[in-house]
């Protein structure tokens, strides 16, 4: 319901007709339907009767190897942000708002498609200029083609690791649901918008960690999961659920962030689905501070071969190749920020090695074979 709306309510701002509106919001209900495994045909309609009469647009053809996941999309989101233009980015007739990342996952932009932002507005000009300008440095993303002086070939793979072996099983935000009356509907908005403003402040500080320790492309990933949250969308949605539903805060923010989990697993680009581990780890943060159990950081002595269930991204922040020589998890996906943050850290990770820890005991000496990607106990 609340997709459908605000997808009606976009077309009907752009000057669509009732026809059009309709259609706009019938296809929000695709998303659901394919989850939910029923067959669901989009609305027919095209993308420039959605646009206002006066409404400009330019093109460009996506080259970002993994098309525009959440660092460049948020960097899209960031540069359209200030113009007072009503802006459509369309996709193979599929229209969104570009000021939305949550939006802008859900299309699924790959490497290769063609976008089209439409502009109308006092700043559509200025608007499209900044789009374009932004896509010819590729949304922030460095991307290079095959040159002639390229060659291949086999890599060596890196030696195997010894070392004593240490179970990290972080604790949990728990909470119990609770029903409140109207009269405190107010505090419970008040207590949910106090959790997110600490929750960005999180962010950007492990942004700026991030960016010291490891590099700028790293620090956008935290930047990115904070622009997320600051969504004016998921703010009114958290709101609604709390003054419709009457429950506390963190059950608001709980199901309307494991709505949008279910949403990235929904996805068929593997690269986006894996994105719903970044999701939880931002609801895991928020839930700290409205529980008042913030995230505890690991603390190692000594070299260590880490052992997890898996690593949420802000959980890589801090980790010391020097100490931690390997990552082993019974689940992660190599496609995943945490992934991405091992290599960048110099950390060899190991994925999906599903019954690790209940075979392993803490202190236990181990190897990591990176050459065939297997965690030997000893």
């Amino acid at each position: 319901l609340v997709e459908g709306t605000l997808a009606a309510v976009v077309a009907a701002s752009s000057g669509a007709s009732l026809a059009d509106v309709r259609a706009e919001a019938m296809g929000a209900l695709i998303a659901k339907a394919t989850q939910l495994g029923e067959e669901a045909t989009a609305p027919a309609s095209n993308a420039v009767a959605k646009a206002a009469a006066d409404a400009q647009s330019v093109s460009w053809v996506v080259r970002n190897p993994n098309g525009l996941h959440v660092r460049p999309a948020a960097k899209l989101v960031e540069a359209l942000a200030p113009f007072a233009a009503d802006l459509l980015l369309e996709k193979n007739g599929q229209c969104v708002n570009p000021r939305s990342l949550n939006q802008l996952a859900i299309l699924q932009i790959r490497k290769g498609d063609t976008i089209r932002l439409l502009a109308s507005g006092e700043q559509a000009g200025e608007a499209l200029d900044a789009f374009m300008q932004l896509a010819q440095q590729h949304f922030g993303e460095l991307v290079t083609s095959t040159s002639e002086g390229e060659f291949t070939g086999v890599m060596v793979p890196r030696g195997a690791i010894s070392a004593p072996l240490l179970q990290w099983l972080p604790a949990l935000p728990v909470f119990l649901p609770q029903t409140i009356n109207v009269e405190q509907v107010a505090k419970e908005r008040q207590r949910l918008q106090q959790a997110l403003a600490q929750t960005v402040a999180d962010l950007q500080q492990l942004a700026l960690q991030a960016e010291q320790q490891i590099s700028a492309e790293a620090a956008a990933i935290f930047n990115a999961h904070a622009m997320l949250i600051d969504d004016e969308e998921l703010h009114q949605a958290m709101n609604a659920r709390i003054e419709r539903q009457l429950v506390c805060a963190e059950s608001a923010l709980q199901d309307e962030l494991m709505a949008m989990v279910e949403d990235y697993l929904a996805l068929d680009d593997e690269y986006l689905r894996v994105r719903e581990l970044d999701i939880r780890d931002i609801l895991n943060r928020i839930l700290g501070h409205l529980t008042g159990l913030p995230p505890v950081s690991l603390s190692v002595s000594g070299e260590i071969i880490l052992l997890a269930n898996e690593l949420l991204p802000s959980q890589m922040i801090g980790l010391n190749h020097r100490q931690v020589k390997g990552i082993c998890l019974s689940k992660g996906h190599i496609m995943s920020h945490s992934a991405i943050l091992a290599k960048e850290l110099d950390i060899p990770m190991l994925v999906g090695a599903v019954g690790c820890l209940e075979a392993s005991r803490n202190g236990q000496n181990a190897i990591l074979d990176t050459a065939i990607g297997a965690l030997k106990l000893q």
